[in-house]
């Protein structure tokens, strides 16, 4: 009985899933993981995220256009990650599973850490520097419209001139209060007493005649 169930949980430990570990990857040689790559590179890790996503300074390309700063993600498995502060020679692919712009390395894909294996420079011949970053997006220039002037002002009506005052004698037509009225009809009567003095002179002057 012990040694059937001893048989059994061989057994179970066979059908396992198992991780693949570096021993699984060294049925591939560099020269084939470097064909499958789409990018091979230098840098130095600066740091991991909680994805396991490694974002990179880039020193030297050796295979394909790698920008100076690049994020490597590995699917969260955490036998494939690139922990920093390390200098390492990564060989990535450009897939789905990454996002859009990063990198994608997994555990047979041919990374190694530095110190780095005898004879892998001279397989990678010779590097070149990394592309330089891209330009940050600008915001398009709203077009120029031209604006009509605006319209002169109108010019100010004529002016008439002034009225001429009139010559002569100007009658006050402002309204009398009773004093002068008073004072006028005074004025009248001594001036129609004095005329009349004046007359009944002359004709006594002349009834007398010469004699």
């Amino acid at each position: 009985m012990t040694r059937a169930l001893a048989l059994i949980a061989v057994a179970a430990t066979l059908t396992l899933p198992r991780p693949a570990t570096a021993s699984s990857c060294q049925a591939t040689s560099f020269k084939q993981q470097m064909s499958a790559a789409d990018v091979i590179f230098v840098g130095r890790a600066r740091e991991i995220d909680a994805e396991l996503a490694t974002t990179f300074d880039v020193v030297q390309v050796y295979k394909g256009d790698v920008p100076a700063r690049v994020i490597v993600e590995t699917g969260r498995v955490k036998y494939a990650m690139l922990s920093p502060p390390h200098n390492y020679l990564v060989l990535a692919t450009r897939n789905e599973q990454a996002q859009p712009g990063n990198l994608f390395v997994h555990l047979c894909s041919g990374s190694h850490r530095e110190p780095y294996p005898v004879g892998t420079f001279e397989q990678l011949g010779e590097g070149k520097p990394p592309a330089p970053a891209p330009a940050p997006p600008t915001e398009p220039t709203p077009p120029v419209t031209a604006t009509a002037p605006e319209p002169a002002p109108p010019a100010p009506a004529p002016t008439s001139p002034p009225p001429i005052p009139a010559r002569g004698c100007t009658v006050d037509d402002a309204p009398r209060t009773p004093l002068a009225l008073l004072l006028v009809l005074l004025l009248r009567r001594r001036g129609h007493h004095r005329r009349q003095q004046i007359t009944g002179h002359r004709k006594n002057i002349s009834d007398i005649g010469p004699t």
